[in-house]
């Protein structure tokens, strides 16, 4: 259970923040005794103890008054009231998590990169993940690893009747999809200015990365509308925010995406049903050698022009994030860049 801590500096005062332990699961933490130890640390600095005296246990910070005394548990300026989170449900030692366990998440392009790691972070949390891909060894690689909670299908997205395909090989254990992950994407023959750029092979990455997710997502969706719940998570691109030169197909898709996950959440909130869109900065997978169809040695320099870069763990947890906010909740939208600018 991720457990928040006070990180203290070299002169033993408490770092400002909340700060919780990832190697544990998400949506489960508590509070470690961070009243005491705020108390033990400044009261011999702060004898008169707190000027906003309804927040003695809250979690370090400067000492002002707070807007919100007796009411919240935020400060203004954003320190936690650990005890006030504590009765509001944010911060819980026995978790307000959307379990995953049983759920059925399909995945598409799960044989590498972001959507494996999506896949094995669902398996981690007892789901049931049908993995889509086109690599039949790394299907059953997968498979290995899931057992009998995953079901691999190799199957070509860019075909038009890839959705009917998927859709008939659900059965058993995994006929009910409520988790539907719309992954697969690529840029290949892409980054190049569009003047230069090879039709056929911008038409194609217009299949994969958004005719192919609409049409997964329209077979997918009246199951989930007449259960009454369900999550569709896009993972859209930062380019959506930040236009690249050589990325206008690429970027034109991930454009349609988020107007797609928009309209859709309009539509399906009501209905009980969250639409996700997960926008990611760059980040480091087998995507650019497949953009340059296998050369490595392009794509290692493409990678080492960033100061920094993501992870496909770090897409994971976010993805991990998002389906574990109680039912009430939709995260919208859940922007990710590297600390160090990507």
């Amino acid at each position: 259970m991720p457990v928040a801590r006070l990180h203290l500096d070299r002169n033993r005062r408490p770092r400002h923040g909340l700060q919780l332990d990832h190697r544990a699961p998400l949506g489960r933490c508590r509070l470690a005794g961070a009243g005491a130890l705020y108390r033990r640390h400044h009261r011999a600095r702060y004898p008169e103890g707190p000027a906003d005296t309804g927040h003695r246990d809250r979690l370090p910070g400067r000492q002002r008054p707070c807007r919100h005394a007796g009411r919240g548990h935020l400060r203004a300026d954003g320190c936690i009231d650990g005890r006030a989170a504590l009765a509001a449900g944010i911060v819980s030692d026995t978790g307000t998590a959307e379990p995953l366990t049983g759920r059925v998440a399909l995945v598409t392009g799960a044989t590498s990169g972001i959507g494996r790691a999506i896949a094995t972070g669902l398996l981690a949390y007892g789901a049931r993940v049908v993995a889509i891909g086109r690599r039949p060894d790394r299907l059953a690689a997968l498979a290995q690893v899931g057992g009998g909670d995953v079901l691999g299908l190799a199957v070509d997205l860019a075909a038009p009747d890839a959705a009917s395909q998927i859709g008939a090989a659900l059965a058993g254990p995994f006929a009910d999809v409520d988790i539907l992950i719309n992954n697969a994407g690529h840029d290949s023959g892409g980054n190049v200015p569009f003047h230069d750029s090879d039709a056929a092979k911008w038409e194609a990455v217009v299949q994969v990365n958004f005719l192919a997710l609409m049409r997964l997502t329209r077979a997918l969706l009246p199951a989930m509308v007449r259960r009454g719940r369900g999550d569709i998570v896009n993972i859209s691109s930062i380019t959506t925010r930040r236009a690249a030169a050589g990325l206008a197909a690429y970027g034109a898709t991930k454009h349609a995406v988020h107007g797609f996950s928009e309209a859709l959440r309009a539509e399906c909130g009501p209905l009980g049903i969250r639409v996700v869109e997960i926008v990611p900065g760059v980040v480091r997978t087998e995507f650019a050698a497949t953009r340059w169809a296998g050369d490595d040695a392009r794509a290692e320099a493409f990678y080492r022009s960033f100061p920094s870069h993501l992870t496909a763990e770090d897409v994971a947890r976010a993805v991990i994030y998002a389906l574990q906010q109680p039912a009430g909740v939709t995260v919208a939208e859940l922007t990710l860049v590297p600390t160090k600018g990507a």
